[in-house]
């Protein structure tokens, strides 16, 4: 599907975002044991966990800001996620990281496990963690495909999750 308006996609955001990361970590949180809790509350350990949700969701934040202010005039792509936006972005976090989406997400649900102490909710995290590890070479070989040397360019500029070594082929 072609030409996602700008308008429809701060919807399906407003609604997607919260949901994925705020209602389902709490839910999944109610069906275990929270570690650390007081009195029906989080102890001093778990409100470290707020700093990686606080983090996260501002990396997120960032991502959905460049993206909503670089959309291509026909509007977003949707469709195989594997493939990507159909353009590459390398103003804002992906100056530093190729996958900051991912990095937020992995944050603010390795924030929420510590923060509600909830076994749950981390396996929840590690899921996606395994999820992420497991798709990103596939996402990078179809932005590869889809765009070429552009996106060529910016994998060996930029690393893939924004410390260490840069890797500049696709796995």
């Amino acid at each position: 599907m072609r030409g996602l308006p700008r308008w429809l996609m701060v919807i399906v955001w407003a609604i997607f975002l919260p949901a994925v990361y705020a209602a389902l970590p709490y839910y999944l949180s109610l069906s275990a044991l929270r570690h650390g809790w007081i009195a029906g509350g989080p102890g001093l350990l778990n409100y470290l966990g707020l700093i990686g949700v606080i983090v996260g969701a501002s990396i997120v934040g960032w991502v959905m800001l460049e993206h909503f202010r670089n959309i291509p005039r026909g509007g977003a792509r949707l469709g195989n996620p594997l493939q990507g936006p159909g353009y590459v972005l390398t103003d804002g976090p992906y100056g530093f990281c190729r996958h900051p989406m991912h990095l937020g997400t992995l944050s603010i649900w390795f924030g929420w496990a510590l923060f509600y102490g909830s076994s749950a909710v981390l396996i929840g995290a590690v899921i996606i963690l395994a999820a992420v590890i497991a798709l990103v070479p596939s996402e990078e070989r179809g932005m590869l495909a889809q765009i070429g040397e552009p996106y060529r360019r910016y994998m060996e500029k930029v690393p893939r999750w924004g410390l260490g070594r840069r890797s500049s082929r696709a796995h």
